[in-house]
């Protein structure tokens, strides 16, 4: 028997699992004493005792934060399937008296305009006011592995392709490209009318940055066509490009479901062999209860 398993079997005190749990997420002892509302000194006080009855380190401490060792990994594995399965029994007795508990940790794609998405996340906290709820914004990529690593529970990500088979997703938007050119009278024959992505060669486009579906899916369109491209302007938000657009700044590329109806000023056509832009909301394959009765709510609100 190893010495970590010498060790469940003596028993293992659950807070320090958090607080291994915590240190890996946030790969910092500091960032991880704030969350778990405790001093530095205490949190590395529990793990260096963890790691003396374990006879192993758990963490190499560097310049880039704290990296989990190989016995680190390990153990964080475990623990997170362990936790899970407490947790889960704890929202359970509470379930019984008809209170939803727990943390839910939402993250969505920058650029994403959605209010249905306020709108549930804002009923969810007065429904349920015993769930610990966080918010954030970032890449679709660095959402995904939000996921798998367990710094996220649920997650609004676009995408272009098949969504991550690890990964169980909801899809919410599928669509084309749109190209999108400011109001001029010689547009007035175009308007409508395809584009090609060879057109958009020498031109200063504006969209979306990379870990959002409608750049996933230019990139993938660019690429099948044959076509180098590189975005001039890249704006977080759809509005942005949008503005971009209507002044004069360049032609502008989103999924077609961000400009509907067409902005006032703006031509918009279609591109020709666009690629599908998707948004879709991810979770693990065991969401929590309260996860579901959130992503239940999400859904409610987007009217699905």
């Amino acid at each position: 028997m190893s010495s970590i398993s010498r060790t469940y079997a003596r028993g293992m005190e659950i807070h320090q699992l958090r607080y291994v749990e915590l240190v890996a997420r946030e790969a910092s002892f500091t960032a991880a004493a704030r969350r778990a509302r405790v001093s530095q000194s205490a949190l590395s006080t529990q793990i260096a005792k963890l790691e003396r009855e374990l006879g192993h380190r758990l963490f190499d401490r560097g310049r880039h934060g704290a990296i989990p060792t190989a016995a680190g990994e390990r153990l964080i594995s475990r623990s997170r399937d362990a936790l899970r399965a407490l947790d889960g029994i704890s929202e359970t007795a509470h379930e019984l008296s008809g209170q939803l508990i727990g943390t839910v940790r939402i993250g969505a794609v920058v650029g994403c305009e959605m209010p249905w998405l306020s709108t549930g996340i804002a009923g969810f906290v007065a429904r349920h006011p015993g769930v610990a709820l966080s918010y954030g914004e970032g890449a679709s990529d660095g959402l995904l592995e939000g996921l798998r690593a367990g710094r996220l529970d649920l997650a609004l990500v676009g995408h272009a392709g098949p969504f991550p088979a690890d990964l169980t997703g909801t899809l919410l938007v599928d669509g084309p490209l749109v190209v999108l050119r400011p109001d001029s009278p010689d547009q007035e024959g175009l308007r409508g009318e395809p584009v090609r992505p060879a057109d958009l060669k020498d031109a200063r486009v504006i969209t979306l940055p990379p870990g959002t579906g409608a750049r996933a899916a230019l990139d993938r369109t660019t690429r099948a066509a044959g076509i180098p491209l590189r975005p001039t302007f890249e704006a977080n938000s759809g509005a942005m490009v949008i503005d971009l657009v209507r002044k004069g700044a360049g032609t502008g590329i989103l999924a077609a479901g961000m400009v509907e109806p067409p902005p006032e000023g703006i031509t918009v056509s279609p591109l020709s062999g666009s690629a599908s832009s998707s948004l879709s909301l991810a979770h693990r394959p065991t969401p929590s209860t309260a996860t579901s009765g959130l992503l239940e709510m999400l859904l409610d609100a987007l009217g699905t």
